[in-house]
């Protein structure tokens, strides 16, 4: 029999984006899959589109206290044996993105979280460009990034291991839980082949609130670094320490791409455009 996965979206006011990611979920040629989409009572034509797919999904529309929220709230009804979410305004990057996945977990009985490379796109669909992934390592993913955006496929013993997302995190709450993961043990392991279109435009958090992100991302550092005993010493002197060695392990990130041969573009370079090319479609 199949593994069942279920894919999570949580939706608000992304109507003109959501019609796509959820056809990018049914065109997939993966059969056992529950689609579940937990909306925070959205003001646009959200509630028309998930009526339009009601034979094809499961969908609520009630208050919720955020993206972690809707995705706890998904996750806590979902009853498959592989979990993944989408964001609304994303999409799943082929049609064989779900098969691949439950494949490699079959093929690797003792890997926990399955993550991929990511497709840029903008709010038309275009390509910014390919972005991939590294290997798993520790301290990138604890001082540099999490590798893992904008989501990873977890085996449902993760979630019943750990809990649920933290909902007092608005930005930072996925690289919260991989860490969380990282902690307890779990194994992780990049399947090289994109997983995911992440859309960035004018709304998106990242996007819109990029320095709010940073700063919440380093509260996650640390909540989690290793170096505890600053603990006795002021938050300046221990954030000092952390803006410190992400640059340290930023470039160890780019050392290790070049390594493995999965540098396609210079991401400072990237990262610059992005914010330059006010959302039109850049070619790399």
């Amino acid at each position: 029999m199949k593994e069942k996965v279920n894919i999570v979206t949580p939706s608000y006011n992304q109507g003109q984006f959501l019609q796509y990611s959820i056809e990018s979920v049914l065109e997939q040629d993966y059969s056992n899959i529950e689609y579940i989409i937990m909306d925070g009572l959205s003001e646009d034509n959200t509630l028309d589109i998930l009526k339009k797919y009601k034979k094809h999904i499961y969908w609520r529309c009630e208050k919720d206290r955020g993206q972690a929220d809707a995705m706890n709230k998904g996750f806590s009804i979902a009853n498959g044996d592989i979990f993944t979410w989408l964001n609304s305004d994303d999409l799943l990057a082929s049609s064989d993105v779900v098969s691949s996945v439950v494949e490699f977990f079959a093929l690797n009985p003792d890997v926990d979280i399955v993550y991929g490379d990511l497709i840029i796109i903008n709010e038309n669909g275009e390509i910014y460009f390919k972005k991939k992934e590294i290997e798993f390592d520790k301290k990138i993913s604890l001082y540099g990034d999490v590798p893992i955006c904008p989501a990873a496929f977890f085996r449902r013993k993760v979630w019943e291991k750990i809990g649920p997302f933290a909902i007092d995190l608005k930005w930072a709450m996925d690289q919260e839980y991989w860490l969380r993961a990282m902690k307890a043990g779990f194994n992780f392991r990049l399947i090289r082949k994109p997983l995911f279109k992440y859309r960035w435009h004018n709304n998106a958090k990242t996007a819109s609130q990029y320095s709010k992100l940073q700063n919440e991302l380093r509260d996650v550092r640390r909540k989690y670094s290793d170096f505890k005993f600053l603990n006795n010493y002021s938050v300046t002197a221990h954030d000092r320490l952390l803006d410190f060695l992400h640059i340290v392990y930023k470039i160890k990130w780019l050392i290790v791409k070049y390594i493995q041969r999965r540098q396609l573009h210079n991401p400072f370079w990237v990262k610059r455009m992005l914010h330059k090319a006010k959302y039109k479609s850049i070619k790399i």
